[in-house]
């Protein structure tokens, strides 16, 4: 079975409609670095079912996955890759901002990157960051000077900022948040592909936790899809505005099952999104939390793991799984959400509004 292919909007670049997110690679038994032998397996697996779009980003994995991405590929001919990763340095000197590039260079072992993103961007950041410390003369530099070909942003903010940052012209390729629980996004998504912006989407399956569960939607899509996983990445490569859907793979299982639903399953119709909507408005009733599990809330200084206590408590609201289980995983957290003093450091840090220290 063949990998789709496509293009990313008016940049011209040609990409797998299946990225690679490379923020969740197994990591060794003490979460210090990326575990070797269980990483660079996946990543060749999804080069050989032909995945060309990699996606990193400095801080991914403890730090570790912009290395461990160049040793993968360190022999692979560099025309098949379509490298992407981040510079955070949004307020840092414009000599720490040309370090972060230079080190994502060596570290990945290429002259240059095909995608280069301001990560993480608001509407606030960029104007009081971005515009007011001219990183964007920086990236028109380095594409000027070849080491980056496309100007792009991973977005975090509301549907008004992402039309505001479309409308500047400053990028050719955005990444923003869309699943099947969160499509806020949607009509700002179809404004920014038709100013030809490649649209690229991370969390489609809702960082691997969309609190619904798959014998539902099985039924629903009268046996449809597979999985919640098929059903989600189906669901977001049916929308037009999209072409590429990152999905963070930790297992070899996950690399050939996502890889097939690419390739071999046809993106959802209006009617299956349909059958499904109804029961995506129950879960979000019930749930209304956006929790994605991404993480940028952590490190906790009270050593809570806040997207797993989220997680839990969701399975439990949907009994998604027995209790007991349930209960189990959470007496072995090393701290209960009893811990949480109401610093509120995760706040200032949630990308989406979750109200974390409520709940």
């Amino acid at each position: 079975s063949r990998m789709r292919y496509t293009t990313l909007g008016a940049s011209g670049l040609r990409v797998s409609r299946l990225g690679f997110g490379c923020m969740r690679l197994p990591m060794n038994a003490d979460n210090t670095a990326i575990d070797r032998d269980a990483a660079i397996p996946l990543l060749h697996r999804a080069l050989e079912l032909g995945v060309t779009y990699f996606d990193t980003a400095v801080g991914y994995c403890k730090g570790d996955s912009q290395r461990v991405l160049g040793e993968a590929f360190a022999g692979v001919p560099r025309d098949r890759l379509v490298l992407s990763t981040k510079n955070p340095a949004h307020a840092a000197t414009d000599a720490e901002w040309w370090g972060r590039l230079e080190e994502s260079l060596r570290l990945l072992r290429t002259p240059y990157l095909d995608v280069y993103s301001l990560h993480a961007l608001t509407w606030e950041t960029f104007t009081t960051q971005i515009e007011k410390t001219g990183k964007l003369r920086l990236m028109r530099q380095a594409r000027d000077q070849g080491l980056i070909r496309h100007i792009a942003c991973s977005f975090h903010d509301t549907p008004e900022a992402l039309d505001r940052l479309a409308e500047t012209g400053a990028f050719e390729i955005m990444t923003v948040q869309y699943n099947l629980l969160y499509r806020e996004l949607e009509p700002a998504m179809r404004r920014c592909a038709e100013r030809g912006i490649g649209l690229v989407v991370m969390g489609p399956v809702g960082g691997g936790r969309l609190g619904v569960e798959s014998a539902r939607i099985r039924t629903l899509l009268r046996n449809a899809a597979r999985s919640t996983p098929e059903a989600a990445l189906r669901f977001v490569l049916a929308n037009p505005s999209v072409r590429v859907a990152l999905s963070g793979m930790t297992t070899l299982a996950q690399v050939e099952e996502n890889c097939r639903i690419v390739a071999e399953e046809e993106p959802f119709t209006p009617v299956h999104i349909a059958s499904l909507e109804e029961e995506i408005a129950r879960v979000r009733a019930h749930t209304a939390v956006r929790c994605p599990g991404c993480g940028y809330c952590l490190p906790c200084p009270n050593g809570l793991d806040i997207p797993e206590i989220m997680r839990l408590a969701i399975m439990a609201r949907w009994k998604l799984t027995p209790l007991a289980e349930l209960r189990a995983e959470y007496a072995r957290l090393k701290a209960k959400a009893s811990a949480c003093q109401e610093c509120h450091t995760c706040l200032e840090r949630c990308a989406f509004g979750v109200d974390i220290m409520e709940r």
